[in-house]
């Protein structure tokens, strides 16, 4: 995937302490004037001795865009488009995905 065009919209909403999360499954979404592939930023700025757990409040669900698949590909990038490090080694990086069916009439 690249994001890279996508980051000078985003930046409306995201300082530099933000990542920026993406995932390949889903239909592009305007942002800004760019349509992305974007499910939502989250801080990354924590004090060194500190643990991280994000848990989102709100479940955000947006449209799939693909009916089969095999694997889903998840980028956490920063405004520069850079992978954001996850190399404490304190513990593994999880990404939970919620998926609900679309009820048609």
């Amino acid at each position: 995937m690249d994001y890279a065009n996508s980051f000078s919209e985003h930046q409306l909403l995201a300082d530099n302490t933000d990542a920026l999360v993406y995932c390949d499954l889903i239909a592009p979404q305007l942002i800004g004037t760019t349509m992305v592939r974007f499910l939502r930023t989250f801080n990354i700025i924590v004090p060194e001795d500190y643990g991280v757990e994000y848990q989102f409040e709100n479940v955000y669900y947006v449209p799939v865009e693909k009916r089969m698949f095999r694997d889903i590909r998840i980028e956490i990038l920063n405004l520069a488009g850079e992978r954001v490090p996850f190399t404490d080694g304190k513990a593994p990086l999880k990404v939970v995905l919620h998926f609900r069916r679309v009820i048609t009439h």
